[in-house]
């Protein structure tokens, strides 16, 4: 099922939130998928997604400055105003994993991870064709946190593609067939 953003605002507003809750308490490492201004893709893996408000269907992606890894995906999402985030499930949970390695800057993450772009006309940042559960955001705001050189990039889901069985109540429940949470750890990923 896709959702566009007008279906998304239009939601019952019961469903909204819950669909917000949903995403933003599986606590499940996510691909986030962002492009450069060169048009060059870039995946990251990140666990830090937070639920930052229900009436306008927004999360938050903490990014730490001071890691290089994330250096990138951060100047990316700045200099488009979108990114995508995919939730890793088990099918491709092995994949994921390289998305955390430090890459040459000549080599896609896709192509590292053997994972497949995929763009939609209502975002410019690559999806994650093989997971189950994708979301499309367009950047809102960025707060900086000086405690620990962070920022917080908040958006606004514009895009969203959740397996059918999600409904009709739109609550993720991480025991179903293939959405799995995934938790990373280190450089090591647990499914459960």
């Amino acid at each position: 099922m896709h959702l566009s953003y007008s279906q998304i605002r239009s939601l019952d507003r019961i469903k909204r939130i819950n669909l917000i809750k949903s995403v933003s308490n599986i606590k499940s490492a996510s691909l986030i998928g962002s492009i450069s201004e060169d048009n060059e893709p870039n995946l990251t893996i990140f666990n830090s997604i937070l639920n930052v408000g229900f009436e306008s269907a927004a999360l938050g992606l903490v990014i730490h400055l001071n890691n290089s890894k994330t250096k990138n995906t951060y100047k990316n999402i700045i200099s488009n105003g979108s990114f995508t985030l995919n939730h890793v499930n088990r099918t491709f949970v092995r994949n994921a994993q390289f998305a955390a390695s430090q890459m040459q800057n000549y080599l896609c993450e896709f192509k590292a991870c053997n994972l497949t772009e995929q763009y939609e006309e209502s975002i410019r940042a690559p999806f994650v064709l093989e997971s189950d559960f994708k979301l499309g955001l367009m950047l809102t705001e960025e707060t900086y946190i000086p405690t620990n050189n962070s920022v917080v990039l908040t958006g606004e889901i514009i895009h969203a593609e959740i397996p059918d069985f999600v409904l009709p109540n739109i609550r993720i429940n991480t025991r179903k067939e293939r959405i799995k949470a995934v938790k990373a750890h280190s450089e090591l990923m647990f499914a459960y």
